[in-house]
């Protein structure tokens, strides 16, 4: 498990389940992205979507915020046998269906941090660029439309620089991770 959230009285989590996931027994174990939702009494439902288009074979879920719907909002990766992991974002209906995806850019790292924003949006934390050097990273996205809404990235020395993690209110986004060198960033945008 990755992350968690309730939704009314439900628990949901989302994570990582490793093992069989197509019939042919000759196929590798793999891992894939899952979201479980567990009731006031103990009921559970799984949901491990299908992961996509292309060489995609394996994936996990990494952060979870919930909507003002009530749906599951999920920061996960996919990627092929070797993995290097492409991001996306995804959002399930209570139950279990796919109303909304998005890869995100390449350059993006896998999302650290996922919330809602009262203004109807998903904002994501985490880094932006590749190797040794990143920037500090959050990018606010709008269900149904192609690419950011608004990005904040910003890291003038060399070195990783990344948001952890992230929140909203009306009017404002607040963002914290580190900074070059370890120490603390935080960043507060008015988007």
């Amino acid at each position: 498990m990755m992350d968690c959230a309730f939704r009314g009285d439900h628990l949901v989590l989302v994570g990582e389940v490793f093992g069989r996931h197509e019939d042919d027994l000759n196929l590798p174990w793999r891992k894939r992205p899952f979201v479980l939702e567990i009731d006031g009494q103990g009921e559970m439902g799984w949901t491990v979507p299908g992961l996509g288009p292309g060489n995609t074979t394996q994936g996990g879920a990494t952060t979870l915020a919930i909507d003002d719907q009530g749906r599951a909002v999920v920061g996960l990766y996919t990627c092929d046998d070797t993995c290097d992991p492409e991001p996306e974002l995804r959002i399930y209906k209570p139950d279990g269906t796919l109303a909304w995806q998005e890869t995100l850019p390449a350059e993006v790292s896998v999302p650290f941090d996922v919330t809602w924003s009262p203004a109807g949006y998903v904002v994501i934390a985490g880094a932006h660029g590749t190797g040794n050097t990143t920037q500090f990273l959050l990018q606010g996205y709008v269900p149904g439309t192609y690419g950011p809404a608004w990005t904040f990235a910003k890291g003038k020395q060399v070195g990783l620089q990344v948001a952890f993690a992230v929140v909203a209110a009306p009017g404002v986004v607040v963002g914290a991770g580190l900074g070059t060198s370890g120490y603390p960033a935080f960043a507060f945008v008015n988007p």
